[in-house]
């Protein structure tokens, strides 16, 4: 199995702040590490499809830290210093790297055997899914931005705040099938570290994808051509893997990067588009978004609704299955399916 190994440039401070702590969890994670059975598997995720994932095949053998609070940001989230010595003494660390900048920085500054699962579930160029993370206001229907410029040396993108986007799209998990392939990474973590339960890790594998080839099949029975339209119109580009493998368009206000605030060109060329593609919903992808869709709603005449990109888990009661069977009949109803 590939890991990525690497280099510890030290967080004695921030390990030492986390030994004055309380058990609380400050940071806001599933669940922390403090005063857990010594018998369980503790792992530390990036964010709430990895959760997913871990719950439902480590079940009672996992204690969980997730580093992406319900609701936050998983592109801007920021760690606490319990969170930090959490990811320090996990068995397991699980993420996506260029999807969280603060959590890369943590793990490259840890002495840890961190688990990219970006190295796993077959990630596209972001030119590959009609779209530039480096031209923050186009998609495959507007003009780019000749002020922005292509580092010729790596290739990789870097957004106005510095962010390092990398070549390929983190957001494979809104793709359910690439969550199967998450899935089979997973479990052959878990099986690594505890042989023992490897029959029922696989069980609870193979229960997993069951759900998840649902969704596929789901997704795979929308035919665009019975539709009234093809497109759906987001806040910013989540849903690129599940546009490009089911055959619909997505349309991002914002592209790839959601701290990027559309400019009133844009908020112009995105009402265009919405009349030229007959939409008459925009959908943000989280509640923090919901100033970006409304704004093109109020624009544009058009309802405004949120499409969970089930980065983090905004409901306890609906899990990552159950919020992308919600999306699915959203996209029914925007296209007139």
């Amino acid at each position: 199995m590939t890991k990525t190994k690497l280099s510890a440039l030290g967080f004695a401070s921030a390990l030492a702040l986390s030994a004055c702590s309380s058990d609380t969890d400050a940071g806001g994670g599933t669940t922390g590490t403090a005063g857990v059975d010594d018998s369980t598997i503790t792992v530390t995720t990036s964010f709430y499809p990895l959760t997913f994932l871990v719950e439902e095949i480590g079940g009672d053998n996992v204690t969980i830290t997730d580093l992406t609070p319900p609701g936050a940001d998983a592109h801007g989230v920021e760690l606490s210093p319990r969170e930090v010595a959490d990811l320090e003494n996990s068995d397991l660390v699980l993420y996506v790297e260029k999807l969280s900048p603060a959590i890369d920085n943590a793990i490259a500054a840890s002495d840890k055997d961190a688990v990219n699962i970006g190295e796993y579930v077959n990630l596209l160029p972001y030119d590959e899914l009609a779209g530039d993370p480096h031209a923050h206001d186009h998609d495959d229907h507007a003009h780019e931005d000749e002020a922005h410029e292509h580092d010729d040396h790596d290739h990789d993108h870097d957004d106005q705040a510095g962010h390092d986007h990398g070549t390929h799209d983190p957001h494979f998990w809104t793709d359910p099938g690439r969550m199967m392939l998450a899935a089979d990474q997973v479990v052959a973590e878990l099986i690594e570290l505890d042989p023992e339960n490897e029959e029922t890790y696989l069980a609870n594998r193979d229960a997993v994808k069951e759900r998840l080839q649902g969704l596929v099949d789901d997704l795979n029975s929308i035919d665009a051509l019975q539709c009234r339209t093809d497109a759906f119109l987001v806040s910013h580009k989540a849903f690129a893997y599940l546009g490009n493998e089911y055959g619909l368009v997505e349309l991002g206000i914002a592209g790839f990067d959601p701290e990027i605030e559309p400019s009133p060109a844009r908020v112009r060329e995105v009402t265009e588009l919405a009349g030229e593609h007959d939409l008459d919903t925009v959908f943000a992808t989280s509640d923090g978004e919901m100033k970006t869709a409304s704004a093109i709603g109020d624009e544009a005449g058009l309802s405004v609704e949120i499409l969970d990109s089930a980065a983090t888990q905004r409901d306890a009661d609906l899990d990552y299955v159950e919020v992308m069977e919600q999306n699915l009949e959203l996209l029914r109803q925007s296209m007139g399916c």
